[in-house]
């Protein structure tokens, strides 16, 4: 079997041999299994695998070593080229993700003190408001006191002037009472009297102030003492008064 395989092998050159190594073991096979030799000895062969090559040019062994040896070194920077871009793009990627990560953050921390910032203003306005609140009552209640020391001011100065002129009227009315005590007249008839005095002389001064100036006098009935009976028998001329009652 294996001097049928060798002899099979020898119309190939190496790469050939690799190449179709499939189908030289299946021509192989089709060609040993009704081989008598087998039969003849007892053998019944169902099939065979190539296990093992040996190369009998040292030159070639030397050269295909070689050549493996240097895909082997090949691959080796392969794969460490790739493992060096992998390592590579992880940095980039590490260093985004910092980048991303840093302006999140920072972004997070501005928002955060512009909450703050925020929650002071709307604190000091707040504490604005309420001082100028708590400054509106206490000018209030100065105004007010202010308000209640004028109040009592004044009430005092109407006090004083008023009783500094009752004074004067009540001196007045005495001295005016005292001159009529040699009358007959009794104290309500004398006080009537004064009254009567007073409105004459506030008569004067009107007449005298519509005197000197532009103004216009209107009387009512009253003022004028005057009476023009009942409206209602006013316009009758058969009820007018007899010419001898006067």
């Amino acid at each position: 079997m294996r001097s049928q395989i060798s002899q099979a092998a020898g119309n190939y050159n190496y790469a050939g041999f690799l190449t179709s190594l499939r189908n030289m073991t299946a021509a192989v096979k089709e060609q040993e299994l009704d081989n008598p030799f087998y039969s003849m000895r007892g053998i019944k062969v169902y099939d065979f695998q190539l296990i093992e090559v040996e190369l009998k040019d040292e030159e070639l062994e030397a050269n295909i070593v070689d050549a493996m040896a240097l895909e082997a070194i090949d691959r080796i920077n392969r794969v460490n080229q790739e493992i060096s871009e992998s390592e590579v793009e992880i940095v980039r990627l590490q260093g985004i993700y910092n980048v991303d990560a840093a302006r999140a953050h920072n972004e997070q921390s501005l928002e955060e003190l512009r909450a703050q910032n925020a929650l002071v203003v709307e604190q000091n306005q707040h504490q604005l408001k309420v001082e100028q609140q708590r400054n509106t009552i206490l000018l209030e209640q100065d105004r007010t006191g202010y308000l209640d020391v004028v109040r009592a001011n004044s009430m005092l100065e109407a006090t004083t002037i008023g009783a500094k002129e009752g004074a004067i009227q009540g001196a007045s009315i005495n001295e005016y009472l005292t001159s009529l005590n040699t009358s007959d007249l009794s104290l309500s008839e004398a006080v009537r009297l004064y009254e009567l005095r007073l409105a004459y002389q506030n008569a004067n001064i009107t007449t005298s102030n519509i005197a000197m100036g532009a103004a216009e006098l209107y009387l009512t009935s009253d003022d004028a003492n005057l009476h023009l009976g009942d409206a209602l028998h006013v316009n009758m001329p058969n009820e007018a008064p007899d010419s001898d009652s006067g």
